[in-house]
């Protein structure tokens, strides 16, 4: 089950800060060089937490990798799933949905699941990352922005809260 929640402050900027308050944000992307991953990164590290990045293209090693540095920081009781917009992955929506489900259950093979997964909500990572969480039996919060915003493939805005919501039936 999501809880759903509007930000309610305008714009993704906030929400995405907001968001980078959890224990642990794994970052999920094919280009870490976009607004929005630069923005995450600097927020969690201003915000003192950890930031795990890893290719959405990755590999065992990766996870493996990923797994021992999360857990040699800390226990995490809150993990904040970003990453790129549908839009800049250029993948079917259903196609991300799985490889997020995968890592997540590769990477919590090796650690302890946390008691919370948040995520903004958006296309791609962000809706990926809830909807395993769901699948996995952890509880989801999902933190819109104001005017339950959300960007399509073609990069459009979007604001409809019915419509944001439907996505994740």
């Amino acid at each position: 089950m999501i809880t759903f929640k509007e930000f309610p402050i305008a714009g993704y900027k906030a929400r995405t800060k907001e968001n980078t308050k959890a224990d642990v944000t794994l970052a999920i992307a094919k280009d870490f060089t976009t607004a929005g991953e630069i923005l995450t990164k600097n927020s969690v590290i201003s915000a003192g937490n950890v930031y795990a990045p890893i290719h959405f293209f990755y590999s065992t090693l990766n996870i493996n990798y990923l797994a021992n540095y999360i857990a040699s920081k800390l226990i995490m009781s809150t993990l904040n799933i970003a990453g790129n917009g549908i839009y800049t992955l250029k993948e079917d929506q259903n196609y991300v949905d799985y490889k997020v489900f995968m890592l997540l259950c590769q990477l919590f093979e090796l650690i302890p699941r946390p008691q919370r997964i948040i995520s903004g909500g958006q296309t791609g990572i962000d809706e990926a990352g809830l909807k395993a969480a769901v699948k996995l039996n952890i509880p989801a919060v999902c933190l819109a922005p104001k005017g339950w915003i959300f960007r399509d493939i073609n990069g459009v805005d979007i604001s409809d809260e019915q419509l944001f919501k439907q996505r994740f039936k």
